[in-house]
């Protein structure tokens, strides 16, 4: 799939992260590895600089950007929910954006909820390539 996106100003894999450890995009699992980033029209693009691995969410905005992830360095910032070993992409906020995106919690996501209740949130820094 080759698909030009311009939204919000940028252009696909115009964003860069490097993500320490495995997560999860609704039904795809992907390992720990550098991700070039797109965002267009609510759906977010996670693609392996590699070319190995790559996925497409659509995402909801989200009202407000936590205090904590406005006005960060780079292009932004990507939040996984983590219960024990496993991490989900949760959502992102884009640099000098108004609002942030999040993202569906998946089938396996949510059964984890339930069962380890309380979860850990992590943050990774994207940045303009």
């Amino acid at each position: 799939m080759l698909t030009i996106l311009t939204g919000a100003g940028l252009l696909a894999a115009d964003l860069r992260a490097d993500i320490p450890f495995a997560f999860s995009i609704g039904q795809a699992t992907m390992p720990a590895g550098v991700y070039n980033i797109a965002f267009h029209n609510s759906v977010l693009s996670v693609r392996a600089v590699d070319g190995h691995n790559g996925a497409m969410a659509l995402t909801v905005p989200t009202l407000e950007i936590p205090k904590e992830h406005r006005n960060m360095v780079g292009g932004g910032s990507l939040i996984f929910q983590k219960y024990g070993n496993e991490s989900f992409l949760a959502g992102f906020w884009l640099n000098g954006a108004d609002s942030g995106h999040t993202l569906p919690a998946g089938k396996r996501q949510k059964e984890l909820a339930r069962q380890i209740k309380v979860g850990e949130a992590a943050a990774v820094a994207m940045n303009r390539k």
